[in-house]
């Protein structure tokens, strides 16, 4: 059973890769055309994915179309990083309509990830003056909190909402309908699946069998939703190696961060990938997201290139 689920993953993983590849090898060729097409899919899944929603009365929440939820805020990342790399402000017509949509979508980690994208952009295009300010106002505050504000709550600050308790002795009942609950305990499960199995991991496919150890209710028993995580449980810090290392190579080799806006765009979906990922599980969507950075030739090649 576990040889079975290994090599389903393995073919699995070939044809995201082989996928990639292609795709990339079209928008090397010809950049141009690929960028305008790729953008225009994007946002025809916006539109689509909004009518659908619309049309059966969810004027918020567009989440009933799987991972079609995700081409909002990953269509404002491409815009906002064309607008920067050419430095063509028609870029930013269509988040007239789009930014509302990516608000009224509520997909959290897509709101958060756009917006630190584009905070990130701003930061950088603003004049030294101005950038020199922002920080100064930026410590300033820190300052002012640090010797008028108790922050005697850092002592005891998690980013985790339930406790420790809690979680040794969950209520699944509510778990099946607190989210944040249910996550937070796959979270802690799984770290410690990953604890007992840290080099190689517990095999490809299987994190839902150890899950389901924890678990009375074996519908509670799912991926992390943290890619990373997932990627450690089941194949180990090897595996995580071996997912991290095209960025290693293309850091280290590479030629495509031969010029100042081709790092700043590597840097932005950087942060965009990071940040999703670590509320995501495994899967394709994931994987794209995971190397949109270093293939940023979909939307970053110069006409002289």
């Amino acid at each position: 059973m576990g040889l079975t689920k290994a090599i389903i993953a393995t073919v699995q993983w070939m044809l995201i890769l082989f996928t990639l590849v292609m795709v990339y090898s079209s928008a090397a060729k010809n950049p141009e055309k690929f960028r305008v097409v790729f953008i225009k899919t994007l946002l025809v899944i916006c539109f689509v994915t909004l009518v659908y929603h619309l049309m059966h009365g969810h004027l918020t929440s567009y989440k009933f179309l799987g991972d079609a939820k995700y081409a909002f805020a990953l269509t404002g990342v491409i815009l906002i990083s064309c607008a920067y790399y050419f430095d063509d402000k028609s870029y930013l017509k269509p988040l007239v309509f789009l930014y509302p949509v990516i608000l009224l979508s509520l997909e959290r980690k897509g709101i958060l990830a756009f917006h630190m994208v584009a905070f990130f952009y701003i930061f950088i295009s603003v004049k030294p003056l101005n950038k020199f300010i922002m920080l100064a106002l930026c410590s300033l505050t820190v300052l002012l909190l640090a010797l008028f504000y108790d922050l005697s709550f850092l002592n005891t600050f998690t980013f985790f909402e339930y406790s420790d308790f809690e979680m040794l002795y969950l209520d699944e009942e509510q778990a099946l309908w607190i989210s944040n609950l249910h996550r937070q305990s796959l979270l802690t499960n799984g770290w410690d699946i990953f604890t007992t199995h840290f080099i190689f991991g517990v095999g490809p496919k299987m994190l839902p069998a150890y899950m389901g150890d924890f678990y009375i209710n074996q519908g509670l028993a799912l991926y992390t939703h943290n890619v990373f995580l997932d990627t450690l449980i089941e194949q180990g810090t090897v595996g995580l190696f071996l997912l991290l290392l095209p960025y290693l190579v293309y850091i280290t080799q590479s030629s495509g961060l031969k010029n100042q806006k081709d790092k700043m765009v590597f840097i932005a979906l950087c942060l965009y990938s990071i940040f999703m990922l670590f509320f995501m599980s495994g899967g394709a969507p994931s994987m794209v997201i995971f190397y949109l950075p270093i293939f940023k030739g979909f939307i970053a090649n110069r006409a002289s290139d």
